[in-house]
């Protein structure tokens, strides 16, 4: 680790003459290269919505509140497994413009994420149809998945 004359670690290192530099000084140095970066992340940012929608994919479900986010459709298994990289903010902006949009990501309000959570996006049509008493499209047997739903809807 480099410190700093004053011994304090820098974070930073001057390649080109292997001297250790401030955040502050750093920052001095690399003030166009930090601009061009947040140019880059924020014309991301607005590719991936102006390709996924600046509006709710639940908004017929109402209740839509918050900020739009990028949510992935087949939900996943943080709650028993590890969070997978590239999953938020610029990196996943990132990702999905490389990736060329891919079809498995939708944009939602911040309510509607929080609430589907991992679930997937049938599973969460599902469950908001039986909260709304729409019936229409749901499985008419009584299994595993219909009684889950149904406790999850009585919550």
């Amino acid at each position: 680790m480099h410190l700093m004359k004053n011994g304090q670690p820098c974070g930073r290192r001057d390649n080109h003459r292997g001297q250790c530099l401030s955040p502050e000084a750093w920052k001095r140095a690399n003030e166009d290269k930090q601009a061009r970066l947040n140019r880059y992340d924020d014309n991301n940012r607005n590719d991936v919505f102006d390709h996924y929608g600046r509006q709710c994919a639940y908004a017929e479900f109402g209740n839509c509140a918050g900020r739009i986010e990028i949510d992935h459709k087949d939900g996943g298994d943080w709650p028993t497994g590890r969070r997978p990289n590239n999953t938020s903010g610029v990196k996943l902006y990132r990702k999905l413009v490389r990736d060329g949009f891919p079809d498995d990501f939708q944009a939602v309000c911040r309510h509607h994420n929080v609430q589907k959570s991992w679930l997937t996006d049938a599973e969460y049509r599902l469950i908001m149809n039986m909260r709304m008493g729409n019936t229409e499209g749901t499985p008419e047997s009584s299994g595993d998945a219909v009684e889950t739903t149904r406790i999850l809807c009585s919550s």
